[in-house]
């Protein structure tokens, strides 16, 4: 009867036996992440690398510490999303994750690609609403940010270039393979021939059989082009070589290229200086919530977890 009952008090014992716990390798305030979660964080960012460098240790024990430095990083700007109670709801998060499906030729090839990088559907959450959280936070910082009417015109003069629009034709073209046909082509033309018809008879470029039509094209864009922007409108152009082929050009229309004035960029430029500045003062931001927040790492644990190379 003893025995009995010691075999009941051991298979009852064996069912409140437990898994032995994964251990915690880093944690970032109140926020914890086990070795199996650091592992699968860690296989993310190894697929961005090609097997081979992950075989070296340096090399392997290197992307850890990135990954340290990403988790940690995340965990900040998701703490500061919820304390702001700015955190993606999951309706958001699942609409983005639609988008990001769309983006792909079909529903399979979603599956497969993210399949392949073996992304829980959780940690693929996690990324979307840390990359919504800093872009919340940006847009905090850069609503705090004044520029001067001074550092607005000041960046004006100093990248002047940059606010020229460049003169532009509208042309048709009819691309030949050699210089024999491109000289055909051409007397025919003099001759009175449709340019259009032509094009969509004998040009070899992709726009041949809209008639030659190419739409407007920016000075500097090809020398072939730059070529063409003396003759008249209406004119055709001699055979032009290039590496593509010979081209006969037709001109249909032209503008001239010109200076924004400052009254027509000021607010863009505004834009671009308050963007620089919420940058420099995120950085600022990440340097204090690094003094303020607890992390604790386990070193040792972090070096011997092992990255799957067959999976990658």
């Amino acid at each position: 009867m003893n025995r009995w009952l010691l075999c009941f008090f051991i298979f009852l014992s064996s069912c409140f036996i437990q898994k032995k716990p994964e251990p915690i390798v880093l944690a970032v305030g109140e926020t914890q992440f086990n070795a199996q979660e650091f592992s699968l964080h860690l296989l993310s960012e190894a697929k961005n690398y090609n097997s081979v460098f992950l075989k070296d240790e340096t090399y392997s024990q290197n992307l850890k510490t990135r990954v340290v430095e990403n988790l940690i990083l995340e965990e900040l700007l998701l703490q500061w999303a919820k304390r702001e109670n700015k955190v993606m709801s999951d309706k958001d998060v699942e609409a983005e994750l639609l988008r990001q499906m769309q983006e792909y030729p079909d529903e399979a090839a979603f599956k497969r690609v993210f399949s392949e990088l073996k992304l829980q559907k959780e940690l693929l959450k996690r990324k979307i609403r840390v990359s919504q959280a800093k872009k919340d936070l940006l847009a905090q910082l850069q609503s705090q940010e004044e520029v001067s009417g001074k550092a607005i015109k000041s960046y004006y003069e100093e990248h002047k270039e940059s606010f020229k629009i460049p003169a532009r034709i509208k042309l048709q073209q009819i691309v030949l393979a050699n210089e024999f046909q491109a000289n055909k082509v051409f007397d025919s033309l003099k001759n009175g021939s449709d340019f259009e018809q032509l094009a969509k008879s004998y040009s070899i470029g992709e726009e041949g059989q809209k008639g030659g039509h190419l739409g407007w094209v920016d000075k500097g864009t090809l020398p072939v082009f730059d070529a063409v922007f003396k003759i008249p409108i209406k004119r055709v152009s001699k055979p032009q070589k290039s590496p593509y082929g010979y081209h006969i050009f037709r001109l249909l229309d032209r503008v001239k290229g010109r200076q924004k004035p400052f009254n027509e960029v000021k607010e863009q430029i505004s834009q671009v200086l308050q963007e620089q500045a919420a940058e420099e003062s995120y950085k600022s931001w990440l340097e204090k919530q690094l003094q303020l927040v607890s992390v604790r790492k386990n070193d040792e644990s972090i070096k011997n977890i092992q990255i799957d190379i067959k999976s990658i």
